[in-house]
């Protein structure tokens, strides 16, 4: 099954096509299946927000929470267990219409936190889906990958494949490490976007037929007004993989 969403709902673009500023979720949700939640960076929603965004959308929609930065960008992955808690409780009532938790780790979060970073995983796996965004500057290091690899396998978390200016050109050091994929990627707003979509297109298929079974592929824009073009892309490449 493939989820292709977008790091938001509140489009400008979707108000202007739909003439509407409110429900957009709902409008949302008709074009897309999933969608990042970046929100619970920042606060934990309230249950009667949770309440309000699952009547918007179909059974078959998935949102994506992003792990809290008290966990990841103040804590640094240090005494976070009851942080967790309050993540986990709070995300379960999303219940069947919540997808992937992802972890995006602190840029101060450094090589010698591999260890806080198995200690998350060992608490967080067996209780909700996962995939960890490694640094940038881990994947620089073959060791710190291959070392990160084998951990995620251990507690069949997954990881976050971005594909962005920064992150390219580690793409083909990183391996699946559970049967799902979780692709970022960081539009250039730029004509180029769309062989990167075709490039990935034929990833897709690869990772299906080597048995991953559900994949979220997320779609990431600045502001300029060059959205619609390669979304509509994506989606018209990827509707095979959407059935």
């Amino acid at each position: 099954m493939l989820y292709l969403g977008c790091s938001q709902w509140n489009y400008k673009f979707l108000k202007k096509n739909n003439g509407v500023r409110h429900n957009l979720l709902n409008i949302y949700s008709k074009e897309f299946n999933c969608c990042e939640l970046n929100s619970t960076f920042y606060d934990l929603p309230q249950p009667d927000m949770i309440s309000k965004w699952k009547s918007d959308v179909n059974p078959d929609f998935r949102f994506c929470p992003k792990f809290p930065e008290i966990i990841s960008h103040q804590k640094y992955l240090n005494s976070v267990e009851e942080d967790i808690d309050a993540f986990i409780e709070n995300v379960n009532m999303l219940s069947g219409n919540l997808g992937i938790c992802f972890l995006q780790l602190s840029p101060r979060m450094f090589h010698s936190g591999k260890s806080r970073l198995k200690n998350f995983l060992e608490y967080t796996c067996n209780r909700i889906k996962v995939s960890v965004e490694l640094r940038p500057e881990w994947l620089a290091d073959s060791k710190v990958i291959s070392y990160c690899i084998a951990m995620l396998k251990e507690y069949n978390a997954g990881i976050v494949l971005v594909d962005g200016a920064e992150t390219i050109q580690h793409l083909n050091k990183l391996k699946l490490t559970n049967q799902t994929a979780f692709i970022r990627f960081l539009s250039y707003e730029h004509p180029t976007d769309f062989g990167r979509i075709d490039d990935w297109t034929g990833q897709l298929k690869r990772f299906f037929d080597n048995g991953v079974n559900e994949i979220y592929f997320i779609l990431h824009f600045g502001d300029r007004e060059y959205k619609p073009e390669i979304i509509d892309y994506a989606k018209e490449s990827f509707e095979d993989f959407r059935q």
